[in-house]
C-alpha cells in the first residue's frame, strides 16, 4: 500500500473518475482505493488490508468519490500506465485557502510585477 493518501473531506461535491489508455496491475500502479471510506469520520485512519487495486483493462472507467481515499500506486515494473482522469466539482464549491489574503501586502510590495500579478 502506498503511504501517500489523498482524500477531499467535501462529501458529496467532488468525484474522480480515471479512463483506462493502458491496462492497469497492482504491479505497475494500478489506483489504490478504500472501499468505503466515504462514510468514515476523521479518526479512521485507512489500513493496508482495506485496499482493494483499480486493475483494469483499456477503456475501462473507475468513480471515486471525493472523499473516499484513494492513491496512485507504486509502479514496479519497466511498463507506463496511461490513464486520463477527470475530477469533478460543484461551482459552488470554494478553494479553502484565499491566495489574496495568504501573501502579507508589505511582502507583496516587494515582490517582481509578474508574481505581484499571479497572485492577484
Amino acid at each position: 500500500m502506498s503511504d501517500r493518501w489523498l482524500v477531499l473531506i467535501v462529501t458529496f461535491v467532488s468525484a474522480l473518475t480515471a479512463q483506462l489508455v493502458t491496462r492497469t496491475t497492482r504491479e505497475n500502479g494500478a489506483t489504490e482505493v478504500i472501499l468505503g471510506s466515504h462514510l468514515w469520520d476523521d479518526e479512521h485512519a485507512p489500513l493496508p488490508e482495506g485496499v482493494t487495486y483499480a486493475e483494469m483493462s483499456p477503456s475501462d472507467c473507475c468513480f471515486v468519490l471525493g472523499n473516499c481515499y484513494y492513491c496512485g500506486g507504486a509502479n514496479s515494473t519497466d511498463e507506463y500506465r496511461t490513464a486520463l482522469i477527470y475530477a469533478f466539482r460543484r461551482g459552488t464549491c470554494r478553494q479553502e485557502k484565499n491566495q489574496f489574503l495568504a501573501v502579507d501586502r508589505e511582502i507583496l510590495k516587494k515582490m517582481d510585477y509578474k508574481v505581484q500579478d499571479i497572485l492577484g
